[in-house]
């Protein structure tokens, strides 16, 4: 027991602190810890607000398409619509004869949403068929 106190009493007296090193090679692990934490809460922002712009020109596109179904056939054509800025919104009109007797029966619409934060390759695009049924 006597031994044990003469132990922890050496112990104590040569435990002078914490010295410098150590202090500069826990403040780097924390720097490096806390830098790796920022990179990430950047990217994670980076991130939401391209879903946020995807999620935008989705739904212009479905809205237009909405619209444009709503018209009549004879009147369909293509067009633009420069109105909801940043976003551009295209629709090109084709006519398809579907039983090759030389009628158009039914007509084809893309529709391509763009915006500068999307990039020119990840534009939003649907397509849907209009028909000339009486």
């Amino acid at each position: 027991m006597a031994e044990k106190k003469q132990k922890r009493k050496r112990f104590l007296k040569n435990n002078r602190g914490v010295s410098l090193i150590e202090v500069l090679i826990a403040v780097a692990i924390f720097a490096i810890g806390i830098s790796a934490v920022a990179v990430l809460q950047y990217k994670t922002v980076g991130g939401n607000t391209r879903g946020r712009m995807i999620t935008d020109a989705t739904t212009l596109a479905e809205r237009e398409m909405e619209r444009l179904m709503e018209l009549p056939y004879a009147t369909l054509g293509s067009g633009s619509d420069n109105t909801t800025a940043p976003y551009t919104v295209t629709w090109t009109v084709t006519d398809v004869d579907l039983d090759g007797d030389a009628t158009n029966e039914s007509k084809q619409v893309d529709i391509n949403v763009t915006a500068p934060q999307l990039g020119g390759n990840r534009d939003i695009s649907f397509v849907f068929y209009k028909d000339n049924l009486k």
